[in-house]
């Protein structure tokens, strides 16, 4: 049986539980996509950055926490500024992860994420928000366009050299 899950902004004692989710987010992308860093490399690293940002863009984490257990998170970064010259407004919020467990994946903690980070940019002024998507996270993509983003840009690679 599904327990309550409470969607909160992360605090200090969900470090831990933060690395180990995006480890297995960046596990499951590196299975579909293989420039991946390996998870276990970079985890720490990568969320001490995550709160640094956070901290300068005016940015949080949110956890989504059952029986005292971390089971997703989402991160958004409001005061996000594209580098590209050739767009007119290059301020954004962005979401940079979002990632829920297997154990409560489909029962809509996804979106209660979504809809907090959302929140979160809203209140602190924002009109735009953006979230990027691995081209083969077709699962992601879908919820994503359930909530009402569209596609803004698509991004191709080619290997060169490499049979594929």
């Amino acid at each position: 049986m599904l327990r309550p899950i409470i969607i909160r902004q992360a605090e200090t004692r969900d470090w831990a539980a933060l690395e180990s989710c995006f480890a297995e987010l960046q596990g499951f992308e590196r299975s579909i996509e293989s420039n991946r860093v390996d998870p276990q490399m970079i985890a720490r690293d990568y969320i001490c950055d995550l709160i640094t940002d956070c901290e300068r863009l005016r940015g949080a984490i949110f956890v989504a926490e059952s029986d005292d257990q971390i089971v997703g998170f989402a991160s958004v970064l409001v005061d996000f500024r594209s580098d590209d010259p050739i767009e007119e407004r290059q301020d954004h919020s962005y979401v940079t992860d979002l990632y829920v467990r297997d154990t409560v994946r489909r029962s809509g903690v996804g979106s209660r994420l979504m809809r907090a980070v959302e929140a979160h940019a809203l209140a602190a002024g924002a009109t735009s928000l953006r979230v990027g998507v691995l081209a083969r996270n077709d699962a992601a993509h879908a919820l994503y366009l359930k909530l009402g983003y569209r596609d803004y840009e698509v991004v191709l690679q080619k290997k060169l050299g490499v049979a594929e």
